[in-house]
């Protein structure tokens, strides 16, 4: 299935340690368990992640920094840290 295939990739690129993760929707067809478990994965990573995600709610629960864009253009930068998961 897709999310298989997400996975597998997600797993090949981890498994060649790298120093930073790029990637565009990496949750795209998962189901919601290992939608979880892979941003907490993620939050484990000992470089640099830096991620494209539609889905705001997971971005704040997961992530440290976003950036909030339109059109192309940033709109709002938050530290998710420091205000909790409130945006």
């Amino acid at each position: 299935s897709g999310g298989e295939l997400q996975r597998a990739f997600i797993a090949k690129a981890l498994t060649q340690e790298p120093t930073i993760l790029l990637l565009d929707e990496p949750t795209n067809h998962l189901d919601l368990k290992y939608k979880l478990a892979l941003m907490k994965e993620l939050q484990t990573f000992k470089g640099t992640v830096i991620v494209v995600l539609h889905d705001i709610q997971l971005a704040a629960t997961y992530c440290d920094n976003i950036v909030l864009m339109n059109k192309g253009r940033i709109v709002k930068t938050v530290n998710t840290r420091a205000i909790g998961t409130c945006i």
